[in-house]
This record gives structure tokens, C-alpha cells and sequence, in this order.
């Protein structure tokens, strides 16, 4: 019954920014009702009143903008921040004359639905309960007012992702001393990455790629190992840098809840991740997180079923050779457009940025002052980045049971179901590591649209619903203890889970993984999206959400995407991988090595694959095709002539550490030569375009 003052609503969405539109679409499109409370400005219109639209975004077009506007999208560029505005501005101008604005108080919810109490005095009876609040992080503050024009000062900075990076990328031009804390990062990834453009009997290999185009989601199902060893595209990448000590080992063994097996196979696995690691400290020293001893420990040895647990929190940048090359004939025009440089493994290396580990420091707020076991450090300003949370700290939330709920991203299934509210789903609290927030959202609109108009498909989620917890838990989740950062999450892997629940997914194989290799040699009319990333776009070329002009956009996507390269990288892992095992048996069986060797020798390279890559991780093209004629004919050579080529290829390894291309991510090995640029060119520029705004 509806009370007195009460205004019924179908659908109540709480917040308005980019979060919530693609909800709102959907209902529109399904003919549903809605209502739209947001109390404020979002950050996006805040940083225009305040005049910091000066940078561009870390995700390309493709993974940020909502599948449906990506039509007439021709190039896989990173828009700048004033192009993302314009986009939100749009969609604002379009919906504000459905926005109330009010603030949200106290929710009260139901089985049946949701009593919503208001700052303006307004009570709201909702069937359905969309928040999209979104989050909200203290270093937000520092992104609308702190003064990126101060000069000769030291600044701490106690966060370490891609917003700290962009006030640095603003203020390493005025002489500071900037020291970052963290808790063992960042984990630095080039947002673009290049290799030599060749063309060899009429094919073309090598050129630029986008961070996303090399993420090849669909593998990480089907072989977790398969996926660790190349998603870093070299041995030793930043994203497995951190070790694990003996106490997390302890951690594991006393965990009562996992079986035998399970501590087994965690302890194995973070062995072998711990021999990576102090390989990299002989064989990586030309990579920042090598180089400058920037890991973590981890907690707790225990497995995950899937390559990346959440939590990781990654910085992605502009590497100083391809900004060089991008935007250094129309550097005065690229800066105020907002592509600024922000290479901080760059920045590191030249000791304009410092990184320190707060398990080492105390902050003395009073005397200005970071005190460590090997001294102090007076600082001019400190800028705060505590840990980023759901914005709904201000609404108190009261369960049908009458106790206060309280938001635990990890008892909330997909982040979306909140563990004990009845038709209630939330949205935007989930963040990529890599990607755009938009790209998940969408994702995430079209489960709960799902949710709220398919009776019988409500009824299937909710009815094995903490099985359904359990089973993504044990997949990404880290130990049994939620965790501050489990919202942080890999794009591809999330999108997919989704596309899983709501009957959108493509189910690939393993058939597939070769299909898309081999169209990378001939192209099929048909052909695998295997290899592509799992952008939200992907699931909407046909079914029940279907987007307008799908076919135009994959047209567009494989036009600019390098798959060929990718797809050439993958095989040459795997023949590596068969070249040497023949090899091993092939000495076996020439009576050159004992069968106690040739066991050895195989379980080496089934249990650290990774080092194969090695071989090729500098010279992508080359090896290729080396690599691809070798093991055309290994089985019909001669021991002794393989076994030349081996030693030939262990010796390509150092000439190509100092010749080669640079590895994907992280590279110090050629940023030396673009010192004059960065000190005499791009310093100056930057900081007569900075004084003037």
C-alpha cells in the first residue's frame, strides 16, 4: 500500500554520471519507467569549473565510450579529458530534465521493494533500487585544488595510480622533489607500445599497439599457466613482480577451510613465482620494477582459479619513444590539448620521482616530515590518496531484518547484488584495471536490466546465489578476508563473467585460439573474435542486445587492430615450447643425455615456460620466423646442427637485450635516448604552457 506523501516509482536510480546511463538506455529501450535522484556535480564537471581538463585518458576509445557510440570510431586513440567531458556533457544535456536534484538519506528495504527517504523532505515507494553513486577517493580533492604550478618544493604523494601520475605528470616540470608511498607498486604499464615495422614477402609484422589489444582475455579460460606466460609479453613483466614470503606460505598451511590439495598447489604455484623473481634480478635489470626493487609481499600463497586476482592496482602511461614519436612535431598543440607525458618509470629512472615504502615511513603531519629507519624527510606538501570507496557512506541503509547494512564489495555478488537487499543492485563500484569504467558498466546495466525484466532469469541467479559467490570468490579472491581493493578488477575477465550469467557469451575453445591464428596467415570469411579483447561491444553484435551498425564496428575495430602480430607472438611461443622438447628428446634418444637428465630438462621447461620467451621478447618479428622454419625441420636435423642453433640462440639473447626492440612494459633500455628531448625540448614547453593557464 502506498503511504501517505509516498510517490511510487518502477525503477529508482540514485546518482547521474557516466555509470548510470547505459541502465537508463536499456530501460528506455525495454519501454520501463525510471526516476533519477543525484544531489551534486560528479568530479568530471567539478575538474571543468576548476580548469583541469588538461590530460588525456589511460583507456583508448574502444574500451571507454559505450559500445552503441562506437560506430563512427575509425582510430584506437586515448581521448583527452575536455573529448571525455564533451561525451558525458552530452548524455547530461540529454537526460537533466529527468534528474531531481535531492540527496538520499535513509533507505529502508523490503522484499518487495525499497523505501527512500530524502534530504528535500520527499519519500519515494521503488520496486526496483539502482544505485550509481559510484566511488569517491580523497585524492579527488587534490586533482580540483592542489596548485600544479608550485616550484622548488618537495611533495609526498601517498598514492601510487594513474591520478597520482597525473598530477606528476604536471608537476616534474617546476624543479620539485616528488617521493611517492606505496604499499609496493605501482605496476607500470605502457598505454602504447611499439615494434619495428617490416615487411617481409609481401607481409607486413611490427607497429603500434594499444595496452588492450594485447590482452587476449579468452586464453586466460582456457589455460591459466598458458595466459600468465604471455599476457606480460616477456619473462618477467611488472604485474609479477611482487614475491611471496614465508609467512604467507604459513598463512596457506594454517588456513583450515582449504583442502590438502589446494595448499599443495597454491604453495607450488607461488614457488615458481618466487624463482621468477629472483630470476628477474639477473635477467631483467633492464625493467623498472627490477631495477629498482619495486615488488610486494604478498599475503597469503593461496591459488586462485583465474591468472589476475583482483586488487591490482596499475599505472599506465605514455613510454617517452612513443610519445616522442606521436606528438613531438606538434608538441605546443598535443600538451594543451592534454597529451602530456607521464612516463614515470622515465621519471624514476632520472630521480625526479622517488618511491618509497610506507611500511618504512611515519608521516608527521605536524613537523612536515616523513620519518624512516635511515632518516627524515622534510616535505612542503603532502597529498592524501587513502583507499577509494563506494559513495555511500551518507545513506543509512536498513535491511528488511532491521540491522544496518553495510556495503562489503566482496559478499556482493559481481559487486552488483548486495548481500542481503532485495531488489537492489549497484553499479559503478567496480573499476578496471585496465580499460574504462564505461566499459563495465555497460556490462553490468545489462545484467541488471536482465534482473529487473526476466522474472525466471531473477529467479535461477538468486536461487544458487552464494554457490555463485563462492565460485567467483575462489576465482579472483585472494585468502577468505575481504580485502580494500577486491573492486579493482581485469576488465576482459569481469565482462565475460557477466556475459557467462546473462547468456551472452561466445563459450570459446581451444578450436578457436587456432582458428584466429590461423586467420592471422589467411583471412577466412569467417573467422574467431578469440584473440580480441572482451570490450563490451564484443557480446552486443547480435542476441537480445544487440547494438545498431555491430558489423560497422568490428569492421572498424579489425582495421586498426595489429592482430597479426599477436597472433604470430602466440605461435612463436608454442614452437619454442615443441622445438626444445624435440631437441631434449631428441639427445635422449642420440644417447647424448641420461633419461634422469631428459626428466629433468622437461619438468624444467613445463614448470617455467616463461623463460622461453626470452628468446624473442626483443625481437618479435625476427624470431617469428626463425623460429617458425626451425621447427618446420628440427625433427629432420641432424642432432648436432640443433644443437648449434641452440647455442646460436642463446647467444641472440644478450645481442638482442642490446639491440633489440624494447620489451612491452616497463623498459629502461632505450629511454636514454630521448633525455635531450624530454630536458631541453618538452620541459620547457610544458612549463611555459603550464605559467600561462
Amino acid at each position: 500500500m502506498k503511504g501517505v506523501g509516498e510517490d511510487s516509482v518502477d525503477n529508482l536510480i540514485i546518482g547521474f554520471g557516466m555509470s548510470a546511463i547505459p541502465i537508463i538506455r536499456e530501460l528506455e529501450i525495454s519501454g520501463q519507467s525510471y526516476k533519477i535522484i543525484s544531489k551534486n556535480k560528479n568530479i568530471w564537471r567539478q575538474m571543468k569549473s576548476s580548469g583541469k581538463l588538461n590530460f588525456d585518458l589511460v583507456s583508448t576509445k574502444f574500451s571507454t565510450y559505450f559500445s552503441w557510440d562506437l560506430a563512427d570510431c575509425k582510430e584506437d586513440d586515448f581521448p583527452t579529458a575536455k573529448e571525455f567531458f564533451n561525451y558525458h556533457k552530452k548524455y547530461y544535456e540529454k537526460y537533466k530534465d529527468k534528474i531531481t536534484k535531492d540527496h538520499v538519506l535513509k533507505i529502508a528495504n523490503y522484499k518487495t521493494h525499497s523505501i527512500v527517504e530524502t534530504q528535500k523532505g520527499k519519500t519515494y515507494k521503488a520496486k526496483n533500487l539502482i544505485i550509481a553513486s559510484g566511488l569517491k577517493r580523497k585524492i579527488s580533492e587534490s586533482i580540483i585544488n592542489f596548485n600544479r604550478k608550485v616550484q622548488n618544493k618537495t611533495i609526498v604523494i601517498n598514492s601510487s595510480g594513474d591520478t597520482a601520475n597525473m598530477l606528476i605528470a604536471d608537476l616534474i616540470c617546476n624543479n620539485n622533489k616528488i617521493y611517492i608511498l606505496t604499499n609496493g607498486g605501482p605496476i607500470c604499464l605502457n598505454k602504447s607500445f611499439s615494434s619495428p615495422f617490416v615487411k617481409i614477402f609481401g607481409r607486413k609484422y611490427g607497429g603500434n599497439y594499444t595496452l588492450d589489444q594485447f590482452e587476449f582475455h579468452n586464453l586466460a579460460f582456457l589455460s591459466k599457466g598458458i595466459y600468465k606466460d604471455l599476457i606480460g609479453a616477456c619473462a618477467f613483466p611488472p604485474f609479477f613482480s611482487s614475491k611471496y614470503p614465508v609467512k604467507a606460505f604459513k598463512r596457506l598451511f594454517a588456513d583450515k577451510n582449504l583442502s590438502f590439495f589446494s595448499k599443495f598447489y597454491g604453495a607450488a604455484e607461488a614457488v615458481i613465482h618466487n624463482i621468477y623473481k629472483t630470476l628477474s634480478l639477473f635477467f631483467a635489470q633492464n625493467l623498472l620494477h627490477s631495477k629498482f626493487s619495486i615488488s610486494r609481499d604478498m599475503k597469503v600463497a593461496q591459488e586462485t582459479t583465474m591468472p589476475f586476482i583482483s586488487g591490482h592496482i596499475f599505472l599506465k602511461h605514455w613510454p617517452i619513444d612513443v610519445y616522442h614519436a606521436n606528438f613531438a612535431g606538434k608538441l605546443i598543440d598535443s600538451i594543451k590539448r592534454g597529451h602530456k607525458l607521464n612516463d614515470l618509470p622515465f621519471f624514476i629512472n632520472e630521480g625526479l620521482v622517488t618511491i618509497l615504502k610506507k611500511q618504512n615511513f611515519k608521516i608527521d603531519k605536524n613537523q612536515k616530515q616523513l620519518i624512516g629507519k635511515v632518516g627524515k624527510i622534510k616535505y612542503d606538501h603532502l597529498i592524501e590518496g587513502e583507499l577509494e570507496r563506494p559513495n555511500l557512506d551518507d545513506i543509512k541503509i536498513i535491511k528488511e531484518d532491521q540491522n544496518e547494512y553495510s556495503y562489503v564489495y566482496r559478499d556482493s555478488y559481481l559487486g552488483i547484488l548486495p548481500d542481503g537487499l532485495h531488489n537492489t543492485y549497484i553499479i559503478g563500484t567496480s573499476r578496471p584495471n585496465t580499460g574504462g569504467i564505461g566499459n563495465i558498466t555497460e556490462m553490468q546495466s545489462l545484467f541488471i536490466h536482465k534482473m529487473i525484466s526476466n522474472e525466471k532469469f531473477r529467479d535461477q541467479i538468486l536461487e544458487n546465489i552464494e554457490d555463485k559467490k563462492a565460485k567467483y570468490s575462489k576465482k579472483y579472491f585472494p585468502g577468505n578476508k575481504p580485502l580494500p581493493l577486491d573492486h579493482l578488477v581485469y576488465y576482459g575477465f569481469y565482462n565475460e563473467e557477466i556475459a557467462r550469467d546473462i547468456g551472452i557469451s561466445f563459450n570459446y575453445r581451444w578450436k578457436d585460439l587456432f582458428t584466429s591464428i590461423l586467420y592471422s596467415f589467411y583471412k577466412f570469411k569467417s573467422f574467431s573474435f578469440f584473440l580480441l579483447p572482451n570490450n563490451c561491444f564484443m557480446y552486443r553484435l547480435s542476441g537480445d542486445y544487440k547494438i545498431p551498425f555491430a558489423s560497422r564496428i568490428i569492421k572498424n575495430f579489425m582495421s586498426i587492430y595489429n592482430f597479426t602480430d599477436l597472433s604470430n607472438f602466440i605461435l612463436t611461443y608454442f614452437l619454442y615450447r615443441f622445438i626444445y622438447l624435440c631437441i631434449t628428446m631428441q639427445c635422449f634418444l642420440s644417447g647424448l643425455i641420461s633419461w634422469q637428465a631428459t626428466g629433468v630438462l622437461i619438468l624444467l621447461q613445463l614448470l617455467l615456460p616463461r623463460l622461453f620467451l626470452l628468446f624473442f621478447e626483443k625481437a618479435y618479428v625476427l624470431k617469428f620466423i626463425t623460429s617458425f622454419f626451425w621447427a618446420a625441420t628440427c625433427l629432420f636435423l641432424p642432432t648436432s646442427v640443433n644443437l648449434s642453433l641452440v647455442l646460436l640462440d642463446l647467444l641472440s639473447v644478450p645481442l638482442l637485450r642490446k639491440f633489440g626492440h624494447d620489451c612491452a612494459f616497463s623498459d629502461l633500455s632505450s629511454k636514454h635516448k630521448y633525455k635531450k628531448f624530454f630536458y631541453k625540448d618538452y620541459i620547457p614547453t610544458l612549463k611555459s604552457i603550464l605559467h600561462k593557464d
